[in-house]
């Protein structure tokens, strides 16, 4: 059986125990590969089964927080957000473009840690997503984990990689 054909009342066996589906959510997030979270009742004892959930908060904890630049709060200024290979060229954008901005970067995308994306919404005035995407794929991501969305797009999609002047000027408009 395919996870995409799980349904609520179905019964099947899970780690040698006899289970059946109290509910079954089909979650896309943004464009990443879509996955079924289910919440399983075991018919031996009537205990609920989270156990894909409880995976995925474990390893919440494992993924690094994001990185921020200058080191301490984003409070009262704009955040030039991004991920990958920017990481280099946003810095030093960050840097000429003088004390009002910040640099925050995500080491690791999934699991998103929500708790701090929306730490950075509700200090920073405004926040930059610098991605090479022309999409904004990041910012997808974010707004379907935590509806908040990115205030400016500086896209990138030619295939070459970031320059400092573009991300600045990108930013100046």
């Amino acid at each position: 059986m395919k996870a995409s054909d799980m349904r609520p009342g179905m019964a099947f066996m899970i780690d040698d125990q006899l289970c059946v589906c109290a509910q079954a959510t089909h979650v896309t997030p943004g464009n990443l590969r879509a996955f079924v979270q289910a919440k399983l009742r075991r018919l031996s004892d009537g205990v609920m089964v989270e156990k894909r959930l409880r995976k995925g908060e474990a390893l919440r904890a494992e993924v690094g927080p994001p990185e921020v630049f200058p080191p301490g709060s984003v409070w009262g200024k704009r955040v030039l957000l991004g991920w990958g290979s920017t990481y280099g060229a946003i810095r030093e954008a960050a840097e000429i473009l003088g004390e009002g901005y910040a640099h925050v970067h995500l080491r690791e995308l999934w699991p998103l840690r929500t708790e701090e994306i929306e730490g950075i919404w509700s200090e920073a005035d405004e926040v930059i997503l610098v991605e090479g995407t022309a999409t904004g794929q990041l910012g997808v991501l974010i707004a379907g984990e935590t509806g908040l969305r990115p205030h400016r797009f500086v896209p990138g999609y030619d295939g070459r990689p970031f320059t400092v002047h573009a991300i600045v000027e990108g930013v100046r408009g």
